[in-house]
């Protein structure tokens, strides 16, 4: 796996590292990105069943059309939130130890 993260520790190419992220982060984000689209398409739907109801119209479209549009912009959203928030430090991975250098193959202690 490829991970970007910044090189606090001084590591060399070639060095075996240990990353982490902040504790909850996955968590949160995990909830955020597969909750929130399932949510706002429910939402979408009872709109538009709701609005369907109001002005008396018998058809399942406005509860899928309005579904589907809010389920789009849930991913709008996402994208945004993606632009914003990645861009700080707080749900960015961060290089903790070094786990072998590339100058000697044992494990290092840089704990």
């Amino acid at each position: 796996m490829l991970v970007e993260v910044s090189n606090d520790l001084q590591a060399k190419v070639g060095d075996l590292v240990e990353i982490s992220i902040p504790k909850g982060t996955v968590l949160k984000l995990s909830v955020f990105v597969y909750l929130f689209p399932i949510i706002a398409l429910m939402i979408g739907a009872f709109l538009g069943e709701f609005i369907a109801n109001s002005l008396q119209i018998k058809s399942s479209w406005p509860a899928i059309l309005l579904g589907i549009i809010f389920f789009g912009l849930a991913f709008c959203v996402l994208k945004i939130f993606e632009q914003k928030k990645m861009s700080g430090g707080d749900y960015n991975p961060k290089m903790t130890h070094i786990v072998t250098n590339v100058s000697s193959p044992e494990p290092c202690d840089s704990r």
